[in-house]
């Protein structure tokens, strides 16, 4: 063997030391932050040394909602927002804190592209979509049924009839077993009511404050080197690569259902939501939670962070609520006309303080008209729509606070005992 072939052997043998060295490295870190760390705060700064700006309960939301694809009831998220709000970059990088194993990316889907894909081969994947128009259409709504089928029923069967060796038919039935967490994202105004009905609609900010935050970002970066995102990418797989499935107890969840409201029926696909996302979070602190009979436990603290993870995805999906958004502008249109004047969307966009894009004044009035805040009152000689400002419906805080549900859990557990003891 040459001098030189024996250097090269060398330097190989180093590389695969330093390798090793380093990948042992990257699981201690990540190991510690497992034990250790908020790895939800964690989750938000790598999501920002990533590029991401603001957006913070977004960025979780759709962490949670990765970790969630081990659960047997994943989270499915549809994140809707105005062109050029961000939607795709923010579920871009927090796709890519997730291991290739753990996850599907699909630009776009046809009909039947969830039927081929191979038997196992979303079994409990993150599944990230790309952007979609909705319609209400019969075929826009037939377009998407396999999906809704995939995260209702949590698998898909389709009998196709195939040629055999004789010449002749013989139906062959392809079956793709989920289930999948599922992430996409859409500038719709209105959502196909089945699809919302499988998914948490979850807003981007299209406040001016997120546009300055934005441009910030944008400008902080021009010519300067950007952080080291393979650092941070190899120690988000390893979290990930160490999380362990598990089976979760939420063992307050009766005294949650009973402090939900039930005025309304979205409320029995909600709860199953939150359930699923306390358990998402109670999966990803799996180290930090205490266990029983080889479940994890899952513990107030999940369900502290879920109400604020929730909070704004609740406003925009139910359309008994107003959104953040929708509630400024009330607000902004209360200052400049009084209770029972007419106005325009051109008046409002004309407002000395309304810093807002001519669509996402369009998304919050269709917002307070369903609640009732805004009505119509005719058109202009120019046909555009008269609104007619009317009061807020009242608090649109939904989810118990945390310690409303401790005092519901300390009662019940109390009566439990009582009714031991005779």
């Amino acid at each position: 063997m040459s001098p030189k072939q024996e250097h090269e052997l060398e330097s190989e043998d180093t590389q695969k030391q330093q390798d090793v060295e380093s990948e042992e490295k990257v699981v201690k870190e990540a190991r510690e932050h497992l034990e250790k760390s908020d790895l939800l705060e964690l989750a938000y700064t790598d999501a920002q040394a990533l590029g991401v700006a603001g957006e913070e309960e977004l960025v979780m939301l759709l962490y949670l909602t990765g970790v969630s694809r081990n659960l047997s009831d994943p989270l499915a998220v549809i994140v809707r927002g105005s062109s050029s709000s961000g939607k795709s970059f923010t579920i871009s990088c927090v796709g890519k804190m997730f291991p290739p194993e753990s996850k599907e990316h699909f630009t776009s889907l046809t009909p039947q592209a969830l039927h081929y894909v191979g038997e196992d081969t979303l079994m409990h994947k993150l599944v990230l979509a790309g952007e979609r128009s909705f319609g209400n259409d019969d075929a826009s709504r037939n377009a998407t049924r396999s999906l809704r089928e995939m995260l209702s029923e949590k698998e898909l069967r389709k009998g196709v009839a195939e040629r055999d060796e004789s010449g002749g038919y013989k139906t062959k039935n392809h079956v793709t077993r989920g289930p999948i967490a599922y992430v996409e994202s859409t500038t719709a105004k209105e959502i196909f009511e089945e699809d919302k009905n499988r998914c948490i609609i979850a807003p981007t900010d299209d406040s001016p404050e997120q546009t300055r935050r934005v441009l910030l970002e944008i400008a902080k970066n021009v010519g300067m080197p950007r952080c080291d995102s393979k650092q941070v990418l190899e120690r988000q797989h390893a979290i990930h690569r160490l999380l362990e499935k598990r089976e979760v107890i939420v063992p307050y969840a009766t005294e949650l259902a009973k402090l939900l409201p039930d005025a309304y029926p979205d409320w029995r696909r909600t709860i199953r939501q939150i359930l699923s996302a306390i358990m998402a979070c109670a999966l990803l602190f799996q180290k930090q939670r205490p266990t029983q009979d080889g479940c994890i436990v899952s513990i107030l603290d999940d369900y502290e962070i879920v109400v604020k993870l929730f909070a704004r995805p609740l406003q925009e999906g139910a359309e008994m609520q107003v959104s953040p958004a929708a509630i400024e502008l009330h607000k902004l249109i209360a200052a400049a006309y009084e209770l029972g004047k007419t106005f325009t969307v051109s008046d409002i966009l004309s407002l000395p303080n309304c810093n807002r894009r001519k669509d996402s004044v369009y998304n919050a009035v269709s917002s307070l008209q369903k609640v009732g805040a805004l009505s119509n009152s005719g058109t202009t000689q120019n046909k555009a729509t008269l609104y007619c400002l009317k009061k807020l419906p009242g608090d649109y805080s939904l989810l118990p606070s945390r310690e409303a549900l401790e005092q519901a859990v300390a009662e019940s557990r109390k009566a439990e005992s009582e009714q031991e003891a005779q």
